[in-house]
């Protein structure tokens, strides 16, 4: 009996000083505050803001707390409490989110930029044209005409896009037709410090209006 006694004894003591441990542990952890996020700043990371999908951050010089965030899925959000509370901005106005495929067809794209902007244009191979095999084992491929392995290309901007849409459903959308679209875009080209091949372009048109509150709006 007293062999048991003991035991429970032990037992007892050990779960009081587990126990006794983890609230001290917890006394000692340190609360979480300004100071411990002071040092993490806003990070640029290509088209993108810390890490994530937002196209870009504006701070009122002179109202520190109020911020514009146009963000990747569409729309720019406006907070007048740092960060607080939102509103979006288009919507406000009658304008309604479009989003178009990054890929569209080349001829579509082309003959819409100058020449200048024909060359920037990202082409997309064509698959199974055989062309992927040259280098390997392959020693020679003839191109007949360039559009036997070009015929898709990544989207250049917003506005040629917004056109193929309001042809296509010209007889479904309600004119005047005011939309925003907020996506990345594609430049072939080098680009020069602070530039990307791909960034965030954010549109915002008014569709068969002729008058020149639509351009003030």
């Amino acid at each position: 009996m007293r062999y048991y006694l003991l035991q429970l004894f032990l037992v007892c003591l050990f779960t009081f000083s587990v126990w006794a441990g983890e609230e001290t542990e917890d006394k000692e952890k340190p609360k979480l505050s300004a100071e411990t996020f002071s040092g993490i700043k806003l990070r640029n990371i290509g088209p993108a803001l810390m890490s994530g999908r937002i196209a870009d951050i504006a701070i009122d010089s002179t109202q520190p707390n109020t911020w514009y965030v146009a963000v990747g899925s569409g729309n720019v959000w406006k907070t007048v409490n740092a960060g607080t509370t939102w509103k979006p901005i288009f919507e406000k106005y009658g304008y309604e989110p479009l989003e178009t495929p990054s890929i569209e067809k080349l001829a579509v794209l082309s003959g819409k930029y100058g020449d200048e902007g024909e060359q920037l244009i990202f082409k997309i191979l064509k698959r199974g044209t055989g062309i992927e095999r040259a280098g390997k084992g392959l020693s020679e491929y003839k191109v007949s005409n360039f559009s036997d392995i070009v015929d898709f290309a990544l989207r250049y901007d917003l506005t040629v896009p917004l056109c193929r849409v309001v042809a296509m459903y010209q007889n479904d959308i309600t004119i005047p037709f005011k939309r925003y679209q907020v996506q990345p875009v594609w430049r072939g080209d080098r680009p020069q410090k602070g530039r990307y091949r791909e960034f965030y372009q954010c549109d915002i048109d008014t569709i068969g209006s002729t008058s020149m509150l639509a351009d003030a709006e």
